[in-house]
């Protein structure tokens, strides 16, 4: 450390970039090929290391030919009776795979969550004891801290709810294969409809260590859903109270659609007839076809 010199094991010039022998051994030339704008805390951390015997350091270096690389400087300080720093020994590593790997994660998280932002959709990880170990966009106006370590028992207001869920969850840990499923959880006294699709979380082994799981709120849908029906039914109910019947015809297909009244007016079961209007019109009087032939072409 007095001397201010580098011993450098075999093949440390090739990894700085330099021709065999042609690298200093000189600390400060060391430091002179670190990034400017990573030099002041590479040599803030040498300091910190010579009092607490630990150096632990990342920057980039510039290599001869204009390249950059990132490295990872671990080591350990030797001291002599008195204490005084007398070597540092470690290991430099090239950490530029692993920094491109994390960049090239960051942004994809980033789209990630650009993308789900303001979306309906809920995506988690959760482990074999089905506690939650990842949350992006919280269902039930949970935020992630509230979510991070609980369980379904813990968050859903109703045991009933609580347990469905935890019955669909253990059967993908179980059997390891997904499943894809509409469920119905109450919150706030109102219920909430997703689609859940729950896979299994494989480690390096391909055991199941967890499930990741997507949950998308289509309690809009549902009650659309729920609406048309109430309004076919009140419309069924008043068509079975309408002295006729009401038909649909596609112009272009000459299709027709006709209620039940059909049945009740003409005595004839609309399943049991051709669904055309080349047959409706064979069943008009002689007298009136061209009249409403022309009407209805009218009306077109």
């Amino acid at each position: 450390m007095a001397a201010g010199t580098i011993s450098w094991l075999p093949g440390a010039d090739a990894f700085f970039g330099f021709p065999p022998g042609a690298f200093s051994s000189r600390l400060d030339n060391a430091l002179a090929i670190v990034h400017p704008d990573d030099r002041a805390s590479a040599a803030a951390a040498v300091e910190r290391a010579l009092k607490t015997g630990v150096h632990q350091s990342e920057f980039r270096l510039l290599r001869p030919d204009g390249s950059m690389v990132w490295v990872r400087d671990q080591g350990e300080v030797v001291y002599d009776s008195h204490g005084a720093p007398q070597r540092m020994f470690g290991v430099t590593q090239d950490t530029t795979a692993l920094k491109a790997a994390q960049e090239a994660l960051h942004v994809s998280e980033e789209r990630f969550s650009v993308a789900l932002q303001g979306s309906p959709v809920a995506v988690f990880n959760q482990d074999r004891e089905l506690r939650y170990t990842w949350i992006h966009n919280p269902a039930l106006d949970y935020s992630a801290q509230e979510v991070i370590g609980a369980t379904d028992d813990d968050l859903c207001e109703r045991p009933e709810d609580a347990e469905h869920l935890t019955l669909i969850k253990r059967q993908v840990l179980e059997n390891g294969v997904g499943r894809r499923q509409e469920v119905c959880i109450w919150s706030q006294s109102h219920p909430r409809y997703y689609d859940l699709t729950v896979e299994p979380l494989r480690d390096q082994e391909e055991l199941v260590v967890g499930i990741t799981c997507a949950a998308v709120d289509i309690t809009e849908r549902k009650r659309s859903e729920d609406a048309l029906r109430q309004s076919n039914e009140r419309l069924k109910l008043a068509l079975d109270r309408l002295d006729g019947f009401l038909y649909d015809f596609d112009v272009r297909s000459g299709q027709v659609e006709r209620s039940d009244g059909f049945m009740r007016i003409l005595g004839y079961d609309p399943g049991a007839v051709p669904p055309t209007n080349t047959w409706w019109l064979d069943q008009l009087h002689p007298d009136d076809r061209q009249d409403v032939l022309a009407r209805g072409i009218a009306a077109l």
